[in-house]
């Protein structure tokens, strides 16, 4: 185990891994050429079972390694818990950070005391060049850029928090955890800054398989989240990143689906509809990514958008589920008390 730890590092920057050695060194690198000397680096290894931990020890930081994986929640609270700095700052082992933005972050935390957390974007530029990869780049972009003010959920790739902040990664949430933290932050009345100057690079490679998966699975976590939430009477504002126009397009989706099958003369109005909702988002691929590209998005986004709005739907039906079969047990127990 290797360490840069000094009485005062300036801020503490948190890898959690597992089985990240196509993307460990990219970020390390990075990383190492960045940071400030006064910055120290703490890699939490879950459990990893390739060179992960090797590639780690390359490098001038504090290896931490789970026996068993624990999850990338676990791995971040074991991170901040061994942190020496007032920052903690979340990095994934598949972000490549550019010159500027570890110093925009400190700069910024320093300047704003009252923010008690902040977040940032993906970068336009991917290292993959295949359609899906670039396109969810870019959807995750353009969806960041839409939020005004202050942010209320985390996106968990490249995030901060004061130590003294008083809450921890969810443990027992594997999907959609940045989101729930960001919203518990939130409710507690404290402020998450969106820094949109921070613009870090995410090595992460999509195939058709990998894109549906994820806009299933993590919209099916928010949804859970979302109706927590609403179970105890928390309101949040901006739930998650995604925006009015997004959602509605993502209801359209369902009712487009449905008069196909049930009636096609409103087929064609909806789709007028639904295609005005995601306008902004085509012109945008359009300057970015070009015509031929943006024109290919259009059917692919109205299938994205379809998935999106099942893992919606499961996620709320799921935790209804849970939460009647919560208050059945309750009432058995009630009855079994008083009979």
């Amino acid at each position: 185990m290797q360490s840069i730890l000094n009485n005062s590092p300036r801020l503490s920057i948190i890898i959690p891994c597992h089985n990240a050695q196509s993307t460990l060194s990219i970020c390390l690198n990075a990383l190492f050429k960045f940071k400030n000397e006064n910055d120290e680096v703490i890699l939490i290894d879950d459990a990893s079972t390739d060179e992960t931990a090797q590639i780690a020890l390359r490098f001038n930081l504090k290896l931490i390694k789970n026996e068993t994986k624990k999850g990338p929640s676990y791995s971040r609270n074991l991170g901040m818990t061994a942190a020496n700095a007032d920052l903690c700052l979340f990095i994934d082992s598949d972000i490549e950070i550019t010159e500027f933005d570890i110093e925009k972050s400190f700069s910024f935390m320093q300047k704003n005391p009252n923010s008690m957390a902040f977040t940032a974007l993906l970068s336009k530029s991917h290292p993959f060049k295949n359609f899906f990869s670039q396109y969810k780049n870019h959807y995750l972009h353009y969806t960041f850029m839409q939020v005004k003010g202050n942010a209320h959920f985390l996106y968990g790739s490249f995030c901060g928090l004061r130590k003294n902040i008083g809450v921890t990664w969810p443990n027992d949430i594997r999907y959609g955890e940045d989101t729930w933290l960001g919203n518990h932050i939130s409710q507690k009345g404290m402020i998450i800054s969106l820094i949109k100057e921070i613009q870090v690079i995410h090595h992460k490679h999509y195939n058709f398989i990998k894109i549906c998966k994820n806009d299933f699975t993590i919209p099916y976590a928010f949804a859970r989240t979302f109706a927590y939430n609403l179970n105890k009477k928390i309101f949040i504002k901006d739930f998650s990143h995604t925006n009015p126009a997004q959602l509605t397009a993502i209801t359209l989706t369902a009712l487009l689906m449905f008069s196909f099958f049930l009636n096609v003369d409103y087929l064609f109005h909806l789709l007028s509809v639904w295609l005005i909702a995601n306008i902004k988002f085509f012109i945008y691929l359009f300057r970015n990514n070009g015509i031929l590209f943006a024109f290919k998005s259009i059917p692919f986004t109205l299938l994205d958008q379809f998935i999106m709005g099942w893992g919606i739907f499961f996620g709320l039906a799921h935790y209804s589920y849970i939460l009647s079969s919560k208050q059945y047990t309750k009432s058995k127990e009630f009855i079994a008390k008083n009979s």
